[in-house]
């Protein structure tokens, strides 16, 4: 039995030990399209993963604890059983007491602390699963994460899963921009430490939760989630994922980073629309701290579900955009201010630095859309740009002359030394920079 159709039921069999059963629960199910898996556990010895039905509802969960994952928190495995079909570890759930009318008129009740495992006590009270639950256990088998894509957002959200203790599987096609990776990753962790985001005691413990490795099937193999933050360029990303789907297993969940490049315009390059998504993240990471959720055309309710708990379990917050839009919610209102900064320079109407000091002041920033752009790197900023003038084919979205131009030069912000300002110590950084204008 791999999975319980809509309406069915799941039979719990909680253990008072490793080796003896006692009267169990039950657990309603009646989601139509379920993307939940437990891990079979044998042993001590994760065998393998099968799919879990949930019945979702608005029910609040207090205080979450079900563990599914390969050891139990003391260090022991203590099996459960759920209808035969997989051994999982338990440690407690806490429900708010409440009840539930299913769908056939039949009321069940949640009692406000049910446990399993080695103290469990018997009980004859059935109880039903919620949504919110669900997320959790899935959360909890989000154990290993790929990133693939070592750039300078792949190591923001490596770092983000290592600090919040996940083990990180980082991939490069290029082994020189992945051995460089190393050094950019620990200068993120020492500012996510300056900035009292992480502790320093903690610093080499998080560092040795990251792979790396150019090989993607390595990457890929073992992970329960895959974040994709390559360029943006989307023959590429649709090769990727391709690939992808045939090195991860079934359950695994992609997600695109995509600055601009809507899901739906991957998700058809793979077996699983349903477990794909857009979610895109702002840097640095642990100081704006939200991601942008955005569906596919098929993407499940489960797997949106799914994300946005693991997203907070990692110190962001999910913000869902709730229709397809490209560049999301964020990108769409700094491209604006991005494009007209970009018109401004390109018109001669100001300076790059009086472009960046009226923005710092007025909106109270540490640097302005100028040198943000020389940041994130002018060559994304151009291929971002293209995205936009290639879905609408109006000449007001194509990149402007003053952009290609520094392109065209290789002066592609700080990672080449050069962009609209110098680097190292751009002026826009200098304690004076908003005390004189041009001349």
């Amino acid at each position: 039995m791999d999975h319980v159709p809509p309406g069915g039921c799941l039979r719990l069999i909680a253990c008072e030990d490793a080796h003896t059963a006692f009267s169990g629960t039950t657990a309603n199910v009646f989601h139509a399209n379920p993307r939940f898996y437990l891990s079979r556990v044998r042993n001590g010895t994760v065998e393998s993963k099968v799919c879990l039905c949930a019945y979702r509802d608005q029910a609040c969960v207090r205080k979450p604890r079900m563990v599914f994952s390969k050891e139990f928190r003391d260090g022991r495995v203590h099996p459960g059983i759920v209808h035969g079909i997989v051994n999982v570890s338990v440690d407690i759930v806490i429900f708010p007491a409440c009840r539930y009318h299913t769908e056939d008129g039949v009321t069940f009740a949640c009692f406000d602390e049910l446990r399993f495992g080695h103290n469990a006590k018997p009980t004859e009270q059935p109880f039903v699963f919620n949504d919110l639950m669900l997320c959790g256990i899935m959360t909890e088998l989000f154990d290993r994460i790929c990133v693939v894509g070592s750039g300078y957002m792949g190591n923001q959200i490596a770092l983000q899963c290592a600090a919040h203790g996940h083990a990180v599987n980082l991939h490069d096609a290029s082994e020189s921009v992945l051995l460089k990776s190393g050094d950019a990753f620990m200068d993120f962790l020492d500012r996510m430490i300056d900035d009292g985001f992480a502790a320093y005691d903690q610093r080499q413990r998080i560092a040795d939760r990251i792979q790396r490795t150019s090989s993607l099937a390595e990457a890929a193999s073992d992970v329960d989630l895959v974040i994709e933050a390559i360029s943006e360029d989307l023959p590429a990303k649709r090769e990727l994922f391709g690939q992808l789907d045939e090195f991860c297993s079934e359950h695994v969940i992609f997600a695109t980073n995509s600055s601009s490049i809507r899901v739906s315009r991957i998700e058809t390059a793979t077996r699983r629309p349903d477990r794909m998504l857009n979610a895109h993240f702002v840097q640095p990471i642990w100081k704006h701290p939200f991601v942008e959720l955005m569906r596919g055309v098929a993407t499940s309710d489960a797997t949106v579900a799914a994300l946005q708990t693991f997203m907070r379990s990692i110190g962001v917050l999910p913000v869902l955009v709730r229709k397809e839009s490209t560049g999301f919610i964020f990108n769409r209102i700094w491209r604006a201010v991005k494009k007209e900064a970009l018109k401004v320079l390109d018109q001669g109407i100001a300076s790059v630095e009086d472009v960046d000091r009226t923005w710092m002041i007025q909106m109270e920033t540490p640097m302005g859309p100028l040198g943000t752009m020389d940041i994130i790197g002018l060559d994304v900023i151009h291929d971002i740009e293209m995205v936009y003038y290639e879905e609408s084919g109006d000449p007001t979205d194509a990149p402007p002359q003053v952009l290609l131009d520094k392109i065209g030069k290789g002066e592609l912000g700080e990672k080449t030394g050069k962009g609209f300002y110098t680097y190292p110590d751009p002026s826009w950084q200098q304690s004076d920079f908003l005390k004189h204008a041009s001349t």
